[in-house]
């Protein structure tokens, strides 16, 4: 399938999904994401739609004294 704007070839994974543009044509905003420390060993992701309020989360659990997941970064003292 081609795109509807620049008529390139789409990805069928997009196409699958119901996309009728390409990536470089898409009008949607990028998604930004957090780490989740649940244990010593399980770290995951949490994906938020909003970018603005990813990165502010992020500068939270980097600030000094301020974080829940404080000692794992640098746990090997």
């Amino acid at each position: 399938m081609e795109c509807i704007f620049c008529e390139c070839e789409i990805h069928p994974k997009r196409v699958e999904l119901g996309y009728e543009t390409c990536i470089k044509c898409s009008t949607e905003k990028k998604c930004g994401y957090i780490h989740l420390f649940e244990g010593k060993s399980a770290n995951t992701i949490q994906v938020i739609k909003d970018p603005d309020k990813a990165a502010e989360l992020q500068w939270c659990q980097t600030r000094k004294n301020h974080c829940v997941a404080n000692g794992m970064y640098l746990s090997y003292r």
